[in-house]
C-alpha cells in the first residue's frame, strides 16, 4: 500500500458507518434511560430529535466521500483507457478486434499503415480482407484448431494490401473472453516483415547460389543431395550424381581472360537449364565444374542422362564480342545403391566418386562420360601421393633435363635442341611426364617446374659454351599458366642476366591453345624484345586461324604429332621436305638423352669439334 493512502476502502467506510448507524437507532435510547434515569419525555425527544440529525449529517458526508472517490475513480480510469487508447493507437504494430463472428470493432493506426485499408473501411468486415490466396484452407483450419484450443497462436502469414500487393506479417492472436456479453473477443498484433524476409532470402541467396550463373553452389549442392538420398532409401530408383568438367577451361580462362571464362560458364549454365528441364538438379559445384543429379532406373538411363549433358556442347559457343568457342566437357559418373541415408560421410564419398570418375574420363581422352569404379578411389589415392612426392621432389632436386636434338631437313646437321624434363624418383625411377606434367598442371605445381627448367636449361646451355661447344638454339617448354600466371617475362630476363646466356641461343615454346588472348600479343612482343626466339608447339589442336597466327611474333610452327607422329622413317622425312618444312625431330635421328650423352652424341667428335653428321 503506497505511502499516506487511506487504509479503508470507500465499501468498508460505508459499511462501518451504516453498522453504527443502525446501532445507534436501536439502542441509543437504552443508552439515554441507563445514562440518565431521570430523564423525562422532552429529553428523550430532544435525543431522538439530535440522532435523526446526527444521522443525516453523517449520511451527508459520507455521500459527499462516496460521490469525491468514485469521481476521482472515473477520472483516473478514463485517464487509463485515453493511455490504454494512445498506445494502442500508436503501436508500431497493426492491432485489430474482432469479435465472435470475426467481425472487426477496431484497427489502430498502424494497422492502416501497413496494409493500407483505412479504419472506416476494415471496421465491419471481416480479416479476409487481407486474404491474399497464397495460404490453402487447410493452413487456416489448423490455425483456428489451435487457437481455439491454446488461447493463442503465432506465425507468418502471408497477406495482400489494399493495393493488392502481397506482403509477409508475423502475427499473434489471443481469445479473450469478454464476461459482460459471454462471449469472446479476438486481439490480433501483426507487424510487416517483408523486408526483414527479403533481406533472409538475400542472405540466403547468398549463402546458397552462385552469383555466376544462378545455379545452386556447393553447399546448396550438398543439402539438395541429401535430400534426394532421404528419399530414394528402398526405392527402386537410383540417383545418379554427374561431375560434369570443362575440357581444357584452365587455357580459354586464361588466354582469352577471366570476363570470357565466366561468360562461357554463363552460357554452359544456360544450356544445362534448357537441356534437362525440370528433370534434373543442376549446381555449379566448383571452378568449371557443374554437378547434376536425377532420378534414373534402370542403371542404363544414367549413359543416356550423360549423352544428354554432352549434346549441349556440341555446337559452339558464341562470346562477345563476336568469337565463336568450341567447348568439350567430361563427365564423372556416380550411382547410389538405394541404401543410403543422407549423413554427411555418404555424401562426401558420393562427390569423390564422381571426381573418381570424372578423372577417368579425362584420363580416356576427354569428352567422353566414365563410372565410377573401386578402382578409381585407388588411383585417387595414388594421384595425392604422386602430388605430394612431387613437391617434395622439386625442393629435392629430383628433376633433370632431356635433350632431343633438333636436325636440319636440307643439310641433315643437328641445330639444336628441345629440352625436355623429367622426374628421377628415388624409388619408383623415371616418372614420365605424360605422367606428372598433367598433374602439376592440376595443382599449380608446373609454376615452380617451369621455372626450374628455364633456369637449367640456361645452366646447361652457359656451361656448353664455356666449354666452346655451340648447342645451336635450345628449346624448353613454357605452359600457358607459367606464360599468364607469373611475371614470365621478368623471369626470362633475370634468367639472361643472371646466366649470361645469349638470347638467340635459347626459344620459347608455346601451347597453340595458350595464345588465344589479346594480352598474348602483347605478352609474345615482350618476350622477342628479349631477343629470344618463340615456337608454337602442338600446332593444329588449338583455336586459332592462320590469319589469327600472323598476328603473332613467332619462328616456328611445330606440327602436332597427332598429324605427323614425329619423324621415324625416311620417307616421312621426304615427304616433309616436299612439304617445304625446315627442321625435324623424332626418333630416326635422336630419341631425348641426358644432357651427358646428348653432348658425346652431338656436341663433341674425336677431334673435339661441334659438328653434327648428315644423314
Amino acid at each position: 500500500m503506497p505511502t499516506g493512502s487511506c487504509p479503508l476502502s470507500p465499501l468498508r467506510i460505508s459499511l462501518i458507518y451504516l453498522t453504527v448507524s443502525v446501532l445507534w437507532v436501536l439502542f441509543s435510547d437504552w443508552v439515554i434511560i441507563l445514562l440518565m434515569p431521570e430523564a423525562t419525555g422532552e429529553t428523550l425527544t430532544l435525543a431522538q430529535t439530535l440522532k435523526g440529525w446526527f444521522f443525516i449529517a453523517g449520511s451527508a458526508v459520507l455521500i459527499g466521500y462516496l460521490i469525491r472517490q468514485l469521481v476521482r475513480d472515473l477520472s483516473q480510469a478514463q485517464s487509463e483507457l485515453r493511455l490504454r487508447d494512445a498506445i494502442i493507437s500508436k503501436t508500431h504494430n497493426g492491432v485489430i478486434i474482432a469479435d465472435e463472428d470475426q467481425t472487426i470493432l477496431y484497427v489502430n493506426e498502424a494497422f492502416t499503415r501497413i496494409t493500407g485499408f483505412s479504419a472506416d473501411y476494415a471496421v465491419g468486415r471481416t480479416p479476409r480482407i487481407l486474404s491474399s490466396g497464397f495460404h490453402d484452407s487447410d493452413f487456416y483450419r489448423k490455425l483456428w484448431t489451435e487457437l481455439e484450443n491454446e488461447g493463442v497462436w503465432q506465425g507468418e502469414i502471408v497477406n495482400r494490401k489494399a493495393d493488392g500487393s502481397l506482403f509477409t506479417e508475423w502475427i499473434t492472436i489471443t481469445r479473450v473472453a469478454d464476461s459482460s456479453v459471454d462471449k469472446a473477443r479476438y486481439l490480433s498484433i501483426l507487424s510487416d516483415i517483408s523486408e526483414q524476409k527479403a533481406g533472409q532470402e538475400r542472405l540466403r541467396y547468398m549463402a546458397y547460389y552462385d552469383p555466376l550463373t544462378e545455379l545452386p553452389n556447393r553447399a546448396f549442392s550438398h543439402e539438395e543431395v541429401r535430400r534426394l538420398l532421404t528419399r530414394s532409401s528402398g526405392t527402386d530408383y537410383r540417383l545418379c550424381l554427374m561431375f560434369v568438367d570443362l575440357d581444357n577451361f584452365k587455357v580459354i580462362n586464361e588466354s582469352l581472360g577471366h570476363e570470357a571464362g565466366d561468360q562461357l560458364l554463363r552460357e554452359v549454365a544456360t544450356r544445362l537449364r534448357e537441356a534437362l528441364g525440370a528433370d534434373g538438379f543442376i549446381g555449379r559445384f566448383a571452378g568449371d565444374v557443374f554437378v547434376v543429379c536425377s532420378w534414373v532406373k534402370p542403371v542404363e538411363r544414367a549413359g543416356v542422362l550423360a549423352r544428354t549433358v554432352l549434346a549441349c556442347f556440341d555446337q559452339s559457343f558464341h562470346l562477345e564480342p563476336h568469337r565463336q568457342l568450341s567447348v568439350r566437357a567430361s563427365i564423372g559418373i556416380a550411382l547410389t545403391h538405394g541404401t543410403e541415408t543422407g549423413s554427411d560421410d555418404e555424401i562426401s564419398f558420393l562427390f569423390s566418386c564422381a571426381d573418381s570418375a570424372l578423372n577417368e574420363a579425362k584420363r580416356r581422352g576427354r569428352y567422353t562420360y566414365a563410372f565410377y569404379t573401386q578402382a578409381q578411389t585407388e588411383g585417387s589415392t595414388r594421384r595425392l601421393e604422386l602430388e605430394q612426392a612431387l613437391k617434395e621432389g622439386i625442393d629435392r632436386d629430383e628433376l633433370v633435363l632431356f635433350y632431343q636434338p633438333v636436325f636440319d631437313v636440307e643439310t641433315g646437321q643437328c641445330v639444336g635442341a628441345e629440352a625436355l624434363v623429367r622426374w628421377e624418383h628415388p624409388d619408383r625411377g623415371m616418372i614420365s611426364p605424360g605422367t606428372f606434367i598433367p598433374l602439376a598442371e592440376d595443382t599449380g605445381l608446373i609454376l615452380p617446374v617451369g621455372c626450374w627448367v628455364m633456369t637449367e636449361v640456361a645452366r646447361q646451355v652457359r656451361a656448353w659454351l664455356d666449354q666452346g661447344l655451340d648447342p645451336g638454339r635450345v628449346s624448353f617448354n613454357v605452359s600457358s599458366q607459367q606464360l599468364h600466371n607469373a611475371p614470365f617475362v621478368d623471369l626470362l630476363e633475370e634468367t639472361l642476366r643472371s646466366s649470361g646466356v645469349p638470347a638467340g641461343s635459347l626459344e620459347v615454346e608455346l601451347t597453340e591453345s595458350g595464345l588465344m588472348a589479346e594480352e598474348t600479343i602483347g605478352l609474345l612482343n615482350r618476350i622477342r624484345g628479349t631477343g629470344v626466339d618463340i615456337a608454337i608447339d602442338d600446332f593444329g589442336t588449338g583455336y586459332s586461324s592462320l590469319a589469327y597466327l600472323r598476328r603473332f611474333p613467332v619462328e616456328k610452327l611445330k606440327i602436332d604429332r597427332g598429324f605427323v607422329e614425329g619423324v621415324e622413317t625416311r620417307e616421312q622425312l621426304t615427304v616433309l621436305s616436299a612439304l617445304g618444312a625446315d627442321l625435324y625431330q623424332g626418333f630416326l635421328r635422336g630419341r631425348p638423352v641426358p644432357a651427358p650423352v646428348y653432348e658425346q652424341q652431338w656436341l663433341i667428335t674425336d677431334t673435339g669439334h661441334s659438328v653434327s653428321d648428315g644423314v
